[in-house]
């Protein structure tokens, strides 16, 4: 495994952009994240 990421959370003053975000990336994979907008 290259990258683990769990229970991410990030928040912008009082907005909680992100909640409990949790995955991993292996050596090899391409992975986006994407939002409402795309």
């Amino acid at each position: 495994m290259l990258l683990e990421i769990e229970n991410l959370k990030v928040r912008y003053g009082t907005i909680e952009a992100l909640h409990g975000i949790s995955f991993s990336v292996d050596k090899g994979e391409i992975v986006a994240l994407l939002g409402a907008n795309g």
